[in-house]
């Protein structure tokens, strides 16, 4: 019964990060000039990040974005490892690609070789390093170095490309109605799709 209500918990708690996240695609291009620090608390996702490294302290970008970005990984990593078929079969049908990447990458997470999560953390990577019961310790470092390398490699090239940064955040404003109709639109679709998955 415990390990129910704990399991119904971290459920809940994803369920309210995902829900965050939509939010954050569906108005964060229209809050990142004047509100990044919101914007990344409801989604650091590259696009976040990036567009924000000219506007927030580094230290301050480093911190909000990597606590936001580790908020979910690890609960994909507990839902895989909790639940494994449900979450394959989850995986399956959200991510068909994701059987061919946990064919290809459970070999490697079960002789110890975790680099997959440390290049590319996210929910189908981190749900099948649950999946292939990633050693808990392995995975949560791997993980945290993942996201330290990926936020570093985003704003090294932003801080050598600045000028490019602050024209796509100036054509964000000239184009802020249409950005934000397409991102709403977006959002919205995936929702729907998450939902339905959720519900069967």
């Amino acid at each position: 019964m415990e390990k129910e209500v704990r399991g119904s918990v971290l459920a809940t708690i994803l369920l309210c990060v995902l829900v965050l996240g939509k939010v954050g695609d569906a108005i964060g291009l229209a809050y990142i000039d004047s509100n990044p620090i919101l914007v990344l608390v409801l989604n650091a996702n590259d696009l976040h990040c990036a567009l924000s490294t000219s506007r927030v302290n580094v230290w301050i970008w480093f911190v909000v974005s990597a606590i936001r970005r580790l908020c979910e990984d690890p609960i994909y990593y507990w839902l895989g490892r909790k639940y494994r078929s449900k979450a394959l079969t989850f995986l399956k049908s959200w991510f068909p690609s994701s059987e061919k990447a946990f064919n290809e990458s459970e070999g490697l997470f079960r002789t110890g070789s975790f680099v997959t999560i440390a290049l590319n953390p996210g929910i189908v990577v981190c749900t099948l390093a649950g999946v292939s019961r990633v050693p808990p310790l392995s995975y949560l470092t791997m993980n945290f170095i993942g996201v330290l390398l990926r936020l570093t490699l985003i704003h090294v090239l932003c801080s050598l490309f600045p000028d490019q940064v602050d024209m796509a955040l100036g054509l964000i404003r000239a184009y802020l109605p249409i950005c934000i109709a397409v991102a709403v639109t977006i959002s919205l679709i995936s929702a729907l799709k998450l939902w339905k998955h959720v519900r069967n």
